[in-house]
This record gives C-alpha cells, sequence and structure tokens, in this order.
C-alpha cells in the first residue's frame, strides 16, 4: 500500500484506456461524506451546527447580546456527543428563561455527574465527568433534568398569542481536558473539520469519510502540511481504504513544519463500493488544538470509453396539439395499469394501450408546490425555489407555456389545486386560467363550490377551450383536484368497492390525523374505508379524464395530440405510519404514474419503459420534441429517448423530497432508494427489485453502499441550491386562496 505507482506503468494504464484520467478532488468530495470527531464544542444557538447534536426536549432559538440561544423547552433536554474514555471538563454557557435563577442535575449517558444553575442575563457552569461514565464507542449522551417547573413565555405572532413552554437557553457546550479553566477551554470551540485554503484542516481524533466506486488502475495523490502553529504538536496522518469485507492503511507522522507528499495504488476493490478515510492522530489526545492540514487529495483513475449516444428521435409536427393531466395524489400502486387489483382507472389504461407507460417515473417533491414548479420549469424543486407557500415563481423564470406561446401555441391551465395556481406564479405563459373557485356560504364560511362532483365541472371549459381554436395549436394543462382528500366522490363511486366500514370518516386532514395517533375505533376498518373512497375518488377522475378525452375525439384533436398524463405526487395509507403525504419520501409518496402518447400518426415506440423518469422531464421532452429550444439550464432529460431507444438511460438516479419543515429526500436509483431524514438523523436504504415495499432498511448491512448514494444525495441538493437561475418571489395568499387551500387540508384552522 505504501509503494507508490510507477511512472511507466501508469503511463501504459493509460494508453490502454486511450484518453486522459479522470481526476477527482477527493476533498471537494469531503464536503458531502461523512465527518466524525471528538466533539470540542456544540454551537446550540446555531440551526446547522447544532442539528447533529440535539437530542428531546429543544425548541427554538433567540439571540441575547451577541450570543444565540437554543431554549429547552421540557422538563428534561438531551445532547449527543462524541468523546472517547477520558477525564473530560464540560462546560456550559447559558441563561434563564424568566429572569429568575434555573437549576437543573446533569448526567452523562444517565448516569449523574452534579448540579448546574445559571442566571437571567447569562452565565456558566463547570463539570468533570471520570472516563468510566464515558461510552467506549465514542456516542455519549447529555442530559440535563430541571429542578423546577417549565416557564412559559406568550409571545405575539401574526396578533395571535404563542405560548413557548422555555427553562433554560444554552449558547454553547465546550468538552475538555480536566483541570482546564474556561478560558482554556475557548480555544477548543472550532470545529475539528474545516476548509483550509482549499484544502481541508482536521484536528486530532478527526475522520472525514469520502465514498467511491473505484475503477481499477485508480491512484490517491495526497499534498500533506503540519504546519508550524501556536500549539505545534506531532501528529499523524492517516488513509484508509475500506471495502466490503478488507480494508488496509497508510500511515505518517509529521512534525510541526513537515510536509510530505505520496501516491497512493487504489486497487483493493474495483468497481465495488469503497470508502477513502482522511483521519488525524493521535487518538488519545482529543482536546489536542493542533490542526493537519490537507492540502492536496486527487483520486486519478483511467476514463472509460464513452458510449455513442443515440440519435435524437426526429421532432413531431410544430402544430401538434399538447394535453397535459395532471391528477393529485395519485400513486401508481393505485392504478390498474401498474398492477393495482381494482379497476380504478379503465379510461387511462385504454390510453396506455395506445402509448407508452413509464413504469419507475419519480415526482420530484412529495408536495404540489415543488412538482408542478418542476413540470413547468425542468428544474428540481431547490432550484426552482418554490418550496414554501410564501413563494412563488418569478417572472425572469422560463416556462413550458411561456416556451409554447412563443412557438405560436394557445395556451390554457385549467387548475383544481390553488397551488398550482397564479398565487405562487404558476401561471406565466398561460393566456386562459381557470381555477376552482370557492363560493360565500353565510357570514365570511366558505364551502367548495359544487365540491362533490368538482373534476367534471372543469369540463366545460375544456369544452370552451378547445371549441375556439381554430388553425391554432394548443396546449392544456390540466390539474384535477381528485383523487387528493378529502376523499368525496359523488355516487356511485363512493360505494364503488364497499367495505365493512358503516361511519361518517372521509378523509378530512383531523381524521386523518386522529388515525395516525391511534385515536380513532376499529382503526383497521377505517383504514379500509379511506382506501376505498380514494379508489373511488380516482374512479371517479379517471371517469372524468375519458370525458375530456372525448371532447378531443369530437373536435378531431386526439389522434393529433401529444398527451401526457401524470400526478404530482402520491398519497400514503399508514404503510409507513404516515396518512396523504409531504412529510415522506417512501414509494408510495413519490412513485407516480406517467403515460405519454404520441399523435397516431407518429412512431410509437416502447409500450412500456423500465428506466428511471421524473416529472422535471417534461419541459425538455415536449420542447425538444416540438423541435423547440430547450433551455440550458434545465435539469431534466428527454424522455423520448427511453421510448425509442430501449435500454439505453440517461441518468443514473432521480432526487425527491419532502417539505422543507421535514428536510427529507431521496435519491433512487436503478435498483437501490436512499432515503435521508436528518432532522431525525434517520437513514434507510432499500433495495427495491427485491423489496418494493420498503421493509428492509440495508443501511447498517450496507453501510459503504448507503455512504456513497447518500453523499451523492448531499452533492446534488447542493448543486441544485447553487445552479437556481433566479430568486422565487413572496406570494400573497388572498382569503379565497387560503380558503380553498384549507379545504384540501393545507391550512388549519
Amino acid at each position: 500500500m505504501n509503494r507508490a505507482l510507477s511512472v511507466a506503468a501508469a503511463a501504459a494504464l493509460l494508453a490502454a484506456c486511450g484518453s486522459e484520467p479522470l481526476r477527482v478532488d477527493a476533498l471537494q468530495r469531503a464536503r458531502f461524506g461523512r465527518k466524525r470527531w471528538p466533539t470540542a464544542a456544540i454551537e446550540l444557538g446555531s440551526q446547522v451546527a447544532a442539528r447533529r447534536y440535539l437530542l428531546t426536549g429543544w425548541s427554538d432559538t433567540e439571540q441575547r447580546g451577541e450570543l444565540n440561544y437554543r431554549w429547552a423547552s421540557g422538563r428534561e433536554a438531551g445532547l449527543r456527543f462524541v468523546r472517547r474514555p477520558a477525564p473530560t471538563r464540560i462546560r456550559l454557557l447559558g441563561c434563564s428563561g424568566d429572569g429568575q435563577p434555573v437549576e437543573a442535575e446533569l448526567a452523562v449517558n444517565r448516569h449523574p455527574v452534579g448540579k448546574v444553575g445559571f442566571q437571567a442575563e447569562g452565565s456558566e457552569a463547570l463539570v468533570d465527568v471520570a472516563p468510566e461514565l464515558l461510552a467506549a464507542s465514542g456516542e455519549n449522551t447529555l442530559t440535563l433534568r430541571f429542578l423546577r417547573d417549565i416557564t412559559v413565555e406568550t409571545v405575539m405572532r401574526r396578533n395571535r398569542p404563542v405560548f413557548r413552554p422555555r427553562n433554560l437557553g444554552l449558547a454553547r457546550v465546550t468538552f475538555g481536558p480536566p483541570g482546564a479553566a474556561a478560558g482554556e477551554l475557548v480555544r477548543l470551540e472550532r470545529r475539528s473539520v474545516q476548509a483550509r485554503d482549499g484544502g481541508l484542516g482536521t484536528r486530532a481524533g478527526a475522520t472525514v469519510t469520502t465514498y467511491w466506486h473505484l475503477r481499477k488502475g485508480s491512484t490517491l495523490q495526497l499534498g500533506i502540511r503540519n504546519p508550524p502553529q501556536e500549539l505545534a504538536a506531532t501528529l499523524e496522518a492517516r488513509v484508509r481504504i475500506l471495502c466490503r469485507d478488507r480494508s488496509t492503511q497508510w500511515r505518517q507522522r509529521l512534525a510541526p513544519g513537515e510536509s510530505i507528499e505520496a501516491e497512493l495504488e487504489l486497487e483493493l476493490c474495483p468497481g465495488q463500493p469503497a470508502a477513502l478515510q482522511f483521519e488525524t492522530g493521535p487518538d488519545h489526545d482529543p482536546d489536542l488544538a493542533a490542526e493537519l492540514h490537507w492540502a492536496a487529495a486527487t483520486v486519478t483513475a483511467p476514463r472509460a470509453r464513452p458510449k455513442p449516444a443515440p440519435a435524437a428521435p426526429p421532432p413531431l409536427p410544430a402544430d401538434t396539439p399538447v394535453v397535459l393531466i395532471v391528477l393529485d395524489a395519485a400513486a401508481a400502486k393505485h392504478f390498474h395499469s401498474y398492477g393495482y387489483h381494482r379497476p380504478t382507472t379503465p379510461n387511462l389504461d385504454r390510453l396506455a394501450e395506445e402509448g407508452t407507460l413509464f413504469e419507475r417515473a419519480y415526482a420530484p417533491a412529495a408536495f404540489t408546490l415543488g412538482s408542478v414548479g418542476s413540470i413547468l420549469t425542468g428544474h428540481y424543486p431547490e432550484s426552482h425555489g418554490v418550496i414554501h407557500p410564501h413563494l412563488k415563481l418569478p417572472p425572469p423564470a422560463a416556462t413550458l407555456a411561456e416556451i409554447l406561446r412563443q412557438a405560436g401555441y394557445k395556451t390554457a391551465s385549467l387548475i383544481g389545486n390553488h397551488h398550482a395556481g397564479a398565487t405562487f406564479g404558476y401561471h406565466q405563459g398561460f393566456e386562459v386560467q381557470e381555477v376552482w373557485r370557492i363560493r360565500p356560504r353565510s357570514k365570511g364560511q366558505f364551502v367548495p363550490a359544487s365540491y362533490d362532483n368538482y373534476a367534471e365541472n372543469l369540463l366545460p371549459a375544456i369544452e370552451r377551450f378547445v371549441a375556439g381554436q381554430r388553425g391554432q395549436p394548443l396546449f392544456l394543462y390540466l390539474h384535477f383536484r381528485e383523487p387528493h382528500s378529502p376523499y368525496w366522490p359523488p355516487q356511485p363511486y363512493d360505494r364503488l368497492f364497499p367495505t365493512r366500514y358503516r361511519g361518517t370518516i372521509s378523509g378530512e386532514r383531523r381524521e386523518m390525523v386522529a388515525l395516525e395517533r391511534g385515536l380513532l375505533v376499529n382503526p383497521a376498518e377505517v383504514l379500509e374505508h379511506l382506501v376505498a373512497l380514494y379508489d373511488g375518488n380516482l374512479a371517479y377522475v379517471d371517469a372524468q379524464v375519458g370525458r375530456a378525452l372525448e371532447i378531443l375525439r369530437r373536435h378531431r384533436l386526439y389522434q393529433r395530440s401529444w398527451i401526457i398524463v401524470t400526478a404530482d405526487h402520491g398519497e400514503s395509507f399508514l404503510e409507513h405510519g404516515e396518512m396523504r403525504h409531504s412529510s415522506s419520501v417512501y414509494e408510495q409518496n413519490v412513485h407516480i404514474p406517467l403515460l405519454m402518447k404520441f399523435p397516431a400518426a407518429e412512431p410509437r415506440g416502447q409500450a412500456r419503459v423500465r428506466e428511471l423518469a421524473s416529472l422535471v422531464d417534461l419541459l425538455p421532452t415536449v420542447a425538444a420534441g416540438l423541435g423547440l429550444e430547450v433551455p440550458a439550464t434545465v435539469q431534466g432529460t428527454d424522455l423520448r429517448t427511453l421510448v425509442f431507444h430501449p435500454g439505453v438511460s440517461p441518468r443514473r438516479t432521480v432526487l425527491a423530497l419532502t417539505v422543507p419543515q421535514y428536510d427529507g429526500a431521496a435519491l433512487i436509483g436503478e435498483r437501490y432508494k436512499l432515503i435521508s431524514m436528518p432532522l431525525e438523523r434517520r437513514v434507510e436504504l432499500y433495495d427495491l427489485r427485491r423489496d418494493p415495499n420498503e421493509t428492509d432498511n440495508l443501511a447498517a448491512r450496507a453501510p459503504l453502499r448507503a455512504g456513497l448514494m447518500l453523499q451523492e444525495l448531499r452533492a446534488l441538493r447542493a448543486r441544485h441550491r447553487a445552479l437556481r437561475p433566479w430568486s422565487p418571489g413572496e406570494a400573497v395568499i388572498d382569503s379565497e386562496t387560503r380558503e380553498a387551500l384549507r379545504a384540501l387540508g393545507y391550512v388549519n384552522g
């Protein structure tokens, strides 16, 4: 492992490959890898820095003077920290919540270590911990149990009182050697891993893990320095290569001011997931403040021969009518054409028989706002930016409707969910837009207008728009509310799939929450009933889609039209403990239907596509399919390549997000799917080929594959945020829109 690769061998290897080698900066990849170090300090007032340490019992943060404090909101609050068994002094910097002193019992790994007290204006406390109380694995818990009742503070937000329990505010917790004075601990309060002059600085005990698929013939070039510094010490640089069943290590000691360059072979496990760990020793002194500087770490590998790209399918006629139909909260698993046992979608099944069904299509978000923005812009949600209900798409954003309108199309958006409407900027490029309206009932109360048969209320608007087009191509975007909750299908669809249940539950938000929390009698019967109502709602909207397609036939447009049917996201029924959607990215929430019927005069292509597809692909697919220029910034790809070139996939993975308050995301590959819920410190890995219902979490048994996919997920999300081509505007939600969103369960109260 210490032997450097010879120049002659490297030249022969590259000549055999026939191209310049691929070089990847491992230190850049380290930004998204896993970092572990003995905890020196926890900045509790930082939303990002504190996240990895927080357990239960904490709430919001507040700035007081020059410090940010995080408030403990229960009778007990806990933190996790990494510390090897050694005598340790803990310094806590905090303040009380109501002007009165507060006391707490401090425990490490549930063993009492003493009492601490804090004043209203802020004070510090020092506690010493014996090494035998610290876990040998390094993962420990610090718990504060408060000795008096919780203080409840009332604050006004949006002219409404909000009651916040507050006991103790902590700004910082610092860990150091025994007997250290508070001033000596301050030097340890910076992070143990941080960027340094284009490289990486790591302190003793710190480990940075990056994940790779290493090719045969790969090497690692290192440049390491132990710079002269105030607290100089001899440090040891270590590089460890880990495979599933093998590992090897290189190490080198560096005196203060010493530098070294090295080249290492990476031949241990070519073609398999592997980890490269960069570690700084010594392990036995986690309070050592000296820092090793990794100035360079470059992986060089033979470049794979590029596969020739398939020829792009020829564009459709420039006047081809385009009809895009989106069903709201329609999970692919409930479509008969996707293998569901109930005949929920006869009209869409017939459409699928005439065209192409994408077996593995995914929503980029488990909520309407994010997915609709991706449909219309070709950008993932964190790139187009409309991921909060107070944001809207700004005028500089280029939408599919604008591209088609500039090409001479008449454009119309007829929608049943305000999250797809003008309030959030999704009207851009549409000459006609009609949104489901709310009519007043009495004294400011609102009910949906003909809510029980809302989908069919769109049909007259479809008829008017289609009949009014003479000699001008049309783009029609239909966004049906169904089968989204509440599940109120009209007769006979409300009893299309009878169950044993005889109550009045219909899938409103409060009923869903009660079922999630186990508060309903006969929950199994209630769940069976809700699934039946959802399926009835889906069958109802399928019938309305059939009527819309019949309108196209009457006006002699159906055979000439390019018709795309999909959903903005799916729906959950306690498969993983959740009802509805938005807070998780399991298959039932993000695996969606995607059907595509080309004009009858054009080649049909494959009947079923097994490669990955995403809603971000719709804009580039339609634009390229009509011979129009695709904006350079779009993150999707032309799906016609999959339709007309079987087995050729332009991508390896797709991405899906939860709503921002959960900060969850999934990276879906051809076989494996990784789910990251960082606020819960939860990572899950599933083999979808073997386990399509996501019941067997492989993350602990396949840590290298999980680490590789998690690293890629983090890098993709960072890239999407960095490449945002515009800044979202501020959405102004009027009373009508608010009531419409409340009816759909988006707004409480």
